[in-house]
């Protein structure tokens, strides 16, 4: 088991009502990598900022696209923009 990957972060698709709590989308092979179940709070570091937010997975059609997706309280805590490379944990 991994305890931590860098990813980059890809553009984000969360709908109006997924913007209240942090959220991060991730490929199955990361929870599997990193043993974790969807909902299960991981923390996401970007420089010296870091936030906790809930594990859910990515879409079907984004599987192996090696990103992962944040929503805007996410992005926003980490003052971090598509593109910018993440430590996932």
């Amino acid at each position: 088991m991994q305890t931590k990957l860098n990813r980059e972060i890809g553009e984000s698709y969360f709908a109006d009502n997924e913007q209240s709590n942090g959220i991060i989308r991730v490929d199955p092979d990361i929870t599997e990598k990193m043993d974790l179940t969807p909902g299960e709070k991981i923390v996401i570091v970007y420089g010296e900022k870091s936030v906790s937010a809930s594990v859910w997975r990515k879409d079907r059609e984004d599987h192996g696209d090696d990103t992962v997706r944040v929503n805007k309280v996410v992005m926003n805590a980490l003052d971090a923009e598509p593109g910018d490379e993440v430590v996932i944990k």
